[in-house]
């Protein structure tokens, strides 16, 4: 084995590795997006039915909420470990947010009424979730595009 190939197959193993190490952060934090998506919508059936005050589908759209929050708690701390630093502390901003839309529904349930500053929680979580996944894009796939368009009927 040459001194060439051997190098060569070394940084073969340095980009598999750095590879695989971005799928796996990028699985983490795709979690983290979805639960607390789900959570979301899930807080605005609630907040639907609240507003409605259909007392009779209030418990179950309760137990809902609840179960998605206790999951998207759960999926936070996987890939704030996996990092990167950048995209952690874009995720504990939109984590934040949505928890203070989540602190506004408890109160709305247990008050029973609409707690003042909603929509504006509900666009900064909106506003911070559009930059948390700005930055996983530009932190996931580094190469910036090239500006061009491809001919019709050519491949990108």
């Amino acid at each position: 084995m040459t001194y060439l190939n051997l190098r060569t197959q070394r940084e073969q193993a340095r980009r598999a590795r750095q590879d695989r190490v971005i799928d796996v952060r990028r699985d983490a934090w795709a979690t983290f997006l979805t639960r607390a998506d789900s959570f979301l919508d899930h807080a605005r059936e609630l907040t639907t039915t609240l507003a409605e005050s259909q007392s009779d589908e209030r418990i179950e759209d309760v137990e809902r909420y609840a179960d998605e929050w206790t999951q998207f708690a759960a999926s936070h701390a996987a890939p704030e470990l996996a990092g990167p630093a950048e995209l952690a502390w874009a995720g504990k901003q939109f984590r934040r947010a949505v928890g203070a839309v989540g602190d506004a529904c408890d109160s709305w349930h247990r008050d029973r009424r609409r707690p003042r500053g909603y929509d504006a929680q509900v666009e900064t979580v909106q506003r911070t979730r559009e930059e948390f996944v700005a930055t996983a894009q530009r932190l996931f796939d580094p190469q910036p595009p090239t500006g061009r368009r491809p001919r019709p009927g050519c491949p990108g």
